[in-house]
């Protein structure tokens, strides 16, 4: 199996870290679309973007070995922790005294880094940050899907369901589940809105080459308790999210 998805069960300590594998992500060739670049912007984004990366790639060598090291698990997840809080530091910056980086200035790729670092932000950052995703998306300095991600990101957060199915659940090394989507007979529809492909399509090569909806209404009752699980926290500490 294919797994893209959040780490729910593995740790206590480690409960609600979808941030951790589902935002890794590949970009092909998108740094060749710059033009009138400002090397020092596009540097530090590149060394961002570096940072981000880097140890989250050494999570699926230990969760595929035959032993799970949950000692060496838990320390790449300390790595990631202290790389994305200085990220963080740097993207707020950028964000709140130059506004979001255009394409032109920074390519594509950096306009990614910064939604990439927000992705990983802890849910009171992204959501201070969202609507300067969404004025983004609007001034074509980045793809609606982005966006996408980020909404179903929060909306889990707070245990809600998800609109356009980017959002897994890792329940063991052996099983992986779609978090509830919002209405599965509307997704596909509002994902080509925002320039995706069929959800089965995407979770074919993301997950499971033999997903199926079936298997979705199957693993639905232990994705909804998870879910709770999550909308419980939230609620418990929603004075920290005003």
């Amino acid at each position: 199996m294919k797994r893209s998805a959040s780490f729910f069960h593995l740790f206590a300590a480690l409960s609600l870290l979808w941030f951790a594998v589902a935002c890794t992500h590949t970009r092909s060739g998108e740094m060749h679309s710059i033009f009138n670049a400002s090397p020092s912007m596009m540097d530090q984004l590149a060394a961002i973007d570096y940072e981000d990366q880097r140890y989250r790639q050494e999570i699926m060598p230990i969760i595929n070995a035959d032993h799970l090291d949950s000692v060496k698990l838990k320390a790449v997840f300390k790595k990631i922790h202290q790389a994305d809080s200085i990220n963080q530091r740097a993207i707020r910056y950028i964000l709140d005294h130059k506004g979001w980086p255009h394409p032109k200035q920074v390519g594509i790729e950096g306009s990614i880094t910064v939604w990439a670092v927000l992705q990983h932000a802890d849910l009171k950052t992204r959501e201070k940050y969202l609507g300067m995703v969404v004025q983004a998306v609007a001034d074509k300095k980045l793809e609606p899907k982005y966006l996408g991600y980020l909404e179903d990101r929060i909306a889990g957060d707070k245990g809600m369901k998800q609109r356009y199915g980017t959002q897994q659940f890792l329940i063991d090394k052996h099983k992986t589940v779609l978090a509830p989507l919002l209405d599965p007979g509307k997704v596909d529809s509002w994902r080509r809105e925002i320039g995706m492909g069929p959800l089965m399509d995407h979770l074919n090569v993301s997950v499971d080459s033999g997903w199926t909806w079936a298997q979705y209404y199957r693993d639905l009752p232990e994705s909804e308790i998870i879910l709770k699980k999550k909308k419980a926290y939230f609620d418990s500490h929603k004075e920290e999210h005003p």
